[in-house]
C-alpha cells in the first residue's frame, strides 16, 4: 500500500498499520488492537478504523477471527512462476479435440473425492440461498404468470438495466440495450463465436486454457491457435502480435482478469494494448470476464471492454457466478453486434425462465447484492491465502504457486520429473484430488502444472486433501 499525501484518512491509517507489520512492529499472530483502541490512538473515527482495517484485511495482511479481534497474518514465502510456463504449445491451430482426452485424464476422479480441490466449483455455503429463496418466492407470488413465460430477445429489461449500472464499478459505459441475457458464460462465448467466425475459422485464445472454452471450439468445428500466456500477467502480446501477421485470425478469445486456470490478471496497460492490437488487425476481441468481480484488492480491475472505443470487444460473463450459481445466467455486451447476436439467439439457445430473471434484478436493486459480493470477495481471498500457505509448507521445496490477485484458483507448477496425471490418479484413490494441467492445453505439455480450487472453505478435510497431495507428490519426486 502506497497512499499519497491527500488519500482518504482510511487509506492514510491502513498504510501507518501496514509500516507496522512490514517494519515488524506487529508480527505474525499478533492481536492488533481493538476498534475502539484503534480510535483513540489514531484520533479516528470507528468507520475510519473499520474501513482501514477492510483494506489490510483485503491485502492479505490481516485477518478476522471470530469474536477475538483481528490478527496479523503470516506472510507466504512462494517460489514465483517463471515468465514462461513449462511446456510445449502448439503454433500452428488445430481443430480442438478435447472429449477423449478430457475423458482419459478423468476416468479416476469422483466428484465426492476431488469436490474440494480438482473441480472449479464454488461452495453452496458462500451463498446467500435463503435470501435468493425468499426474494424468488415474492416475485412468483406477485407474477404467478412468470412461471408460465418464456423470456427471448435480449432478455428482461429490469435486469439487463441492473447489469448497467454495475458496469460503471469496472470503468465502463453501458445502455440496457447493449446487453443479451444469456444460459451462462458458457452460452454467451458460443453465441459470440457463431455470429463472429464459421467451422474451421481460426480462434486465438490463451494457452492454459479453460475446459468450457475448448469444449465450445470443438463443438463449432473451430480451430484453435495457442497463445502463450504467463500465470501472473496473462496472454503474450508479443506471441498475439507475431501470430496476427502470420495467421488469418477470425477472433480472439481472452479472459483478462483472473484467468481460468491459472488466475493470472493482465494490467490496464496491457489490456489497452490487446485491444488496439487487435483492432488494428481487424480482428475481433471475445471477452470472458466471468471472473471479474473476485477481487482482492480495493477496486474492481478494469475488463478490455473498458478500453473499447469502436465497438470491438464483445464482453461475455456470467452472473451467477456471484450470486446463485445452479441458476445459471450469463450476458454479452453486444455493443454493434447487438442486432446480430439477438438475431442468432433464438434459433440456437431458449431463454433464461422470466423468474430467474426477475428474481436476480429485484435481489439487485434491494441492496443485498454490493455487501454479498464484499463478504464473498473477503472469504476467497482467505481461502485462497489459506490454499497458497497449504502448498507451501507441504509440496516439495521446488514447487512454484500462482500469485492470483483474486478468483478462487491457484496454478501450481512442480518439479519437471512429476507426472500430475499419475499425482491426481494416485491422491484420488486417497481421497484427494486435482485438475492436471495437460487438460487446459491442446497437446500434452504442461504434464508437470495441476489447478487447485479455493472455492470451499479452508477446513481440516481440505487441508488433508493437500497434504495427501503434496506427500505423493515428493514420493514421486524421489523415485
Amino acid at each position: 500500500m502506497n497512499a499519497p499525501a491527500n488519500a482518504p484518512r482510511y487509506a492514510q491509517l491502513a498504510e501507518e498499520l501496514t509500516a507496522c507489520i512490514s517494519g515488524g512492529s506487529l508480527r505474525p499472530g499478533d492481536k492488533l488492537p481493538s476498534v475502539r483502541a484503534l480510535c483513540s490512538l489514531h484520533d479516528a473515527s470507528p468507520a475510519t478504523v473499520t474501513h482501514a482495517l477492510h483494506l489490510l484485511e483485503d491485502a492479505g495482511l490481516i485477518e478476522a477471527r471470530p469474536r477475538a479481534g483481528f490478527y496479523v497474518k503470516r506472510q507466504i514465502q512462494a517460489r514465483p512462476l517463471p515468465q514462461q510456463l513449462s511446456g510445449e504449445y502448439h503454433s500452428q491451430p488445430r481443430l480442438v479435440e478435447i472429449s477423449n482426452k478430457r475423458k482419459r485424464l478423468l476416468e479416476f476422479v469422483h466428484p465426492s473425492h476431488c469436490d474440494w480441490l480438482g473441480l472449479a466449483n464454488l461452495s453452496p455455503s458462500l451463498f446467500p440461498n435463503q435470501l435468493i429463496q425468499k426474494f424468488m418466492t415474492y416475485q412468483a407470488r406477485r407474477d404467478p404468470t412468470l412461471l408460465a413465460r418464456y423470456a427471448f430477445d435480449a432478455g428482461d429489461e429490469q435486469l439487463r438495466q441492473q447489469i448497467a449500472r454495475r458496469g460503471v464499478e469496472a470503468g465502463c459505459i453501458w445502455q440496457a440495450d447493449d446487453i443479451i441475457i444469456t444460459n451462462g458464460v458458457v452460452d454467451a462465448l458460443g453465441l459470440s463465436l457463431r455470429l463472429l467466425t464459421k467451422p474451421d475459422d481460426i480462434v486465438a485464445i490463451a494457452a492454459p486454457s479453460s475446459l468450457p472454452l475448448q469444449e465450445q471450439l470443438e463443438t463449432l468445428s473451430r480451430r484453435a491457435l495457442e497463445i502463450p500466456a504467463h500465470p501472473c500477467d496473462g496472454i503474450s502480446l508479443d506471441a498475439l502480435s507475431q501470430a496476427l501477421q502470420q495467421q488469418k485470425i477470425a477472433a480472439c478469445i481472452v479472459s483478462a482478469n483472473f484467468a481460468s486456470p491459472t488466475g493470472s490478471l493482465m494490467s490496464d496497460d496491457n489490456k489497452r494494448k490487446l485491444v488496439a492490437l487487435l483492432e488494428h488487425h481487424g480482428v475481433p476481441l471475445i471477452e470472458d470476464d466471468t471472473y471479474g468481480e473476485f477481487y482482492n484488492s480495493e477496486q474492481r480491475p478494469k475488463p478490455c471492454k473498458a478500453f473499447d472505443r469502436n465497438g470491438n470487444v464483445i464482453l461475455c460473463s456470467e452472473l451467477s457466478i456471484t450470486l446463485a450459481p445452479g441458476l445459471g445466467l450469463g450476458y454479452i455486451v453486444a455493443g454493434r453486434y447487438r442486432l446480430g447476436l439477438q438475431a442468432l439467439k433464438p434459433a440456437t439457445m431458449d431463454g433464461v425462465p422470466l423468474l430467474i430473471q426477475r428474481t436476480y434484478a429485484a435481489f439487485m436493486e434491494s441492496g443485498h447484492y454490493e455487501p454479498h459480493l464484499r463478504r464473498l470477495r473477503r472469504q476467497l481471498a482467505e481461502q485462497l491465502n489459506a490454499l497458497r500457505a497449504a502448498v507451501c509448507d507441504h509440496f516439495p521445496a521446488e514447487t512454484r504457486v500462482s500469485c492470483a490477485m483474486g478468483g478462487y484458483l491457484l496454478w501450481v507448477e512442480l518439479p519437471q520429473k512429476i507426472d500430475a496425471v499419475e499425482l491426481n490418479r494416485l491422491a484420488v484413490q486417497q481421497g484427494s484430488g486435482c485438475a492436471p494441467g495437460e487438460l487446459f492445453t491442446l497437446g500434452d505439455g504442461l504434464r508437470n502444472c495441476l489447478r487447485l480450487n479455493a472455492g470451499h472453505v479452508f477446513s481440516p478435510k481440505v487441508e488433508e486433501a493437500v497434504k495427501t497431495l503434496g506427500q505423493l507428490a515428493q514420493q514421486l519426486l524421489n523415485r
